[in-house]
């Protein structure tokens, strides 16, 4: 909301042109999109809270022994880019029948300021699967990427939904 008007002019044009538009056309506004998103906004990474420690993690996958420079760098180059089916499976995802069915305890920990999976779209999400086993937990001051105190709450809150 508190863009510059030439980037609510960009973000409109996106939203004129539509999820079913061409596919090239739909891969550049979705990167257009998501660099202004990172840019403008705390959708991505919320820029007020500490970040994760990304140089020790990229660290621990390049000396485990169950990760090859060959997983790394797939991870990095990300099979998204050029993936006809992928954006558009994305734009149009809707998981509400797959919640429902969930015959085991289930958390989704959402970051609250997360625009790419947007945090009201989960829990309406999971509100309308009608699923008492799934829930969603809303972590404060993280976007898509968690911040360093939500990977830590979600640390704990992993440690003792298994235990």
């Amino acid at each position: 909301d508190g863009a510059p008007g030439g980037v609510r002019a960009k973000v409109d044009k996106i939203k004129a042109d539509g999820k079913d538009c061409d596919f090239n056309l739909l891969d550049g506004n979705m990167h257009k999109l998501f660099k202004l998103i990172y840019k403008y906004t705390d959708g991505n990474v919320n820029k007020k809270a500490k970040s994760l420690p990304i140089g020790k993690i990229v660290k621990g996958l390049l000396t485990s022994p169950d990760y090859s420079f060959k997983d790394f760098k797939a991870v990095m180059k990300n099979g998204y880019q050029g993936n006809k089916s992928l954006w558009r499976e994305l734009v149009n995802c809707d998981l509400t029948d797959e919640f429902a069915a969930i015959k085991m305890p289930y958390a989704i920990l959402q970051g609250s300021t997360d625009i790419i999976t947007p945090t009201q779209t989960v829990i309406k999400t999971v509100a309308e699967c009608g699923n008492k086993n799934v829930t969603v937990r809303v972590l404060e001051n993280s976007g898509h990427m968690p911040s360093a105190a939500a990977m830590e709450e979600t640390f704990n809150t992993l440690f003792n939904f298994i235990q």
